[in-house]
């Protein structure tokens, strides 16, 4: 179920059930320019559900091929026309989907990047289209950070974090001043912050005692602050 939020008095303006088989939908991008949004599912295959925002309406789906499973992350390159899914599976796989179809067409498979033995569950990603790369984070022990290549669609490198700094779940971006921050999924939680620049750990912070498990994230780059979500009960 997709449900919609007004903003402006803060209340539920409306839902859509989707079809049959469009179950858990883990991840999630929008495009405001042309007025669609994307839902990723965690089903195996993964589909990719296309949503008009104009009059809250499912427009089609993509299913994924086998083994594209579990869309657990996404990240959306508008000036191209392009989304990233990250997939929970062993080695992990991203796949590209091409929205520049027809509106009434769901989007469309351009193809798919197997990543190495023991880059595994792509919990979080991150997307600099200025420099044109996308980042994904691993939920492994320690984390990886795996750096795609945009324009040639491959893997360029992969930093693998400390020990400890384990289960990357949700991630942030300040494109401006060069920086990523990875939250783990541990007791405490740790932000690890990466350079973009030349790809590495510039260091890590480590939450207080219950502030575990970071499971969201996001950022007000304005006025330089993060905010990260805990798993927890109460959150």
């Amino acid at each position: 179920i997709v449900v919609k939020i007004r903003l402006s008095d803060f209340t539920r303006v409306g839902a859509i059930t989707l079809a049959s088989g469009e179950d858990y939908l883990r991840s999630a991008v929008i495009d405001t320019a042309n007025g669609y949004a994307y839902f990723g599912t965690f089903t195996s295959p993964g589909i990719v559900v296309k949503i008009r925002l104009s009059d809250f309406t499912r427009v089609g789906a993509i299913t994924l091929n086998a083994g594209e499973d579990n869309l657990n992350s996404a990240v959306i390159d508008t000036s191209n026309a392009y989304v990233y899914f990250g997939t929970e599976t062993s080695p992990g796989r991203v796949v590209k989907i091409d929205l520049n179809v027809a509106s009434s067409s769901p989007p469309t498979r351009v193809g798919a990047i197997t990543l190495n033995t023991g880059e595994n569950d792509l919990y979080s990603a991150v997307i600099d289209t200025t420099n044109g790369y996308a980042y994904f984070g691993t939920a492994t022990s320690p984390g990886k950070i795996v750096k795609i290549n945009l324009s040639t669609f491959a893997t360029s490198t992969t930093l693998t974090l400390n020990t400890g700094e384990n289960n990357l779940y949700s991630a942030v971006i300040d494109t401006t001043n060069g920086y990523a921050y990875f939250g783990t999924n541990t007791h405490p939680g740790i932000v690890v912050k990466i350079q973009l620049s030349d790809f590495t750990r510039v260091g890590a912070l480590t939450l207080n005692t219950d502030e575990d498990n970071l499971a969201a994230a996001v950022i007000d780059t304005t006025n330089g602050y993060a905010y990260f979500g805990t798993d927890t009960s109460p959150g």
